[in-house]
């Protein structure tokens, strides 16, 4: 979700998002498997979104007690309240709130009624098919990194920590680094060329 704030009018665009992802969250709570699912870790996406323009992430901690607000709680007390905000952009597909009842339209109507401006961005297609994470998702598991690409205007990237491993790929004259993935969205299996 992109903001911005009355209180700050020198950050031109600032970016709201949750930490840990809510569904994550809700994985855990209920005591789930969950299969890695995100593209970025949390530092990735704010080096990607710094990259893109965004003056500030605003990362909210997503726990019990927010879970629990109603679509019209959170606008209020997180966007409104909280916040301040003065502008919010969503896409056509975004839900929040208790039970992901609330909508960019309901969205709209809170935003009406508390006095702050919002901008519905359309969903965009790359050869008619939606962009959208879980289309990226299967892409990626289906080892086709070139419609990944496509659709994320930019190759995938992988950030993680380096972990020693059994030193294979020296042996074969190919040196290779180990990243930990944990909780990523993985790639199909394979051997992929690297640009670093």
């Amino acid at each position: 979700m992109l903001v911005r704030r009355q209180s700050k009018p020198n950050l031109l665009w600032e970016f709201l998002t949750f930490e840990p992802h809510p569904r994550s969250f809700f994985t855990k709570k209920f005591n789930k498997d969950l299969a890695p699912f995100r593209l970025l870790n949390a530092d990735a996406r704010a080096h990607r979104l710094e990259k893109l323009g965004i003056d500030l992430v605003l990362e909210l901690p997503f726990n019990e007690e927010l879970s629990e607000l109603s679509d019209w709680e959170f606008s209020k007390q997180i966007l409104n309240d909280s916040f301040g905000l003065s502008h919010v952009v969503v896409g056509a597909d975004f839900c929040f709130g208790n039970g992901r009842l609330g909508t960019a339209t309901s969205l709209s109507e809170h935003a009406a009624t508390l006095g702050f401006g919002l901008t519905i961005t359309d969903l965009k297609n790359h050869d008619a098919e939606v962009i959208s994470s879980t289309n990226i998702r299967n892409a990626l598991s289906t080892a086709d990194p070139r419609r990944a690409a496509a659709m994320l205007g930019h190759w995938h990237r992988l950030e993680g920590a380096v972990e020693h491993g059994e030193k294979r790929g020296r042996e074969l004259g190919y040196p290779t680094a180990n990243i930990s993935i944990d909780g990523l969205q993985p790639p199909a299996f394979g051997v992929y060329a690297v640009i670093s």
